[in-house]
């Protein structure tokens, strides 16, 4: 019997074999919001399984190969293999390789649901063209009209030594689907 038809078994199950599958699978989650704190000390730290899972989901994902395309204005896809943006891409930061970022934001990701790409404008230690990885349990949204699925963000907050306020135009945020209310209005991932 295949994986696929012993899933599918499981709906046939009492809900306490299936609760006790993905509780063993990715620590003590429930259908509920939980912190992303939570998610990274329970799953990804605190689960062999959850780890080996991510860990390997998030190697070969960022091992895949990339390139730059351009489409020029009569249609056409240009390959970009230097210049200032394959460099800001392909060589993020000083500390990590564009494979090393991308496993480590796909591990959050997969944990969380969230990465974040932040590039600033204005340096605070890196270069402007640079590209690093933020950890999700440290950003904040801030909308500009609170408890609102309308609103915008405003702006983002780190919460690290300093809180330090991050303009939009500064992050790029790779959020998993959250259908639920409060994940729409505090832009969180699921």
């Amino acid at each position: 019997m295949g994986f696929s038809n012993w899933f599918r078994g499981l709906r046939n199950q009492p809900n306490k074999i299936i609760s006790s599958f993905f509780y063993q699978l990715g620590g003590a989650f429930s259908a509920d919001n939980i912190q992303d704190k939570v998610a990274i000390s329970n799953g990804y730290m605190g689960s062999e399984k959850w780890y080996s899972i991510s860990k390997k989901a998030a190697e070969v994902s960022a091992g895949l190969p990339y390139k730059l395309v351009i489409e020029k204005e009569n249609g056409e896809d240009e390959v970009v293999t230097s210049g200032d943006l394959y460099d800001k891409i392909f060589n993020p930061n000083e500390e990590q390789s564009l494979k090393e970022l991308f496993e480590e934001q796909l591990i959050y990701y997969f944990t969380t649901g969230d990465s974040y790409f932040y590039s600033p404008i204005e340096s605070i230690g890196y270069t402007s063209n640079s590209i690093i990885g933020l950890p999700p349990q440290l950003i904040t949204a801030n909308m500009v009209t609170e408890g609102s699925v309308l609103s915008k963000v405003q702006s983002y907050t780190l919460e690290d030594l300093n809180n330090i306020n991050i303009l939009p135009e500064e992050m790029l945020h790779i959020r998993m689907t959250n259908p639920s209310i409060n994940g729409i209005i505090n832009r969180e991932g699921l």
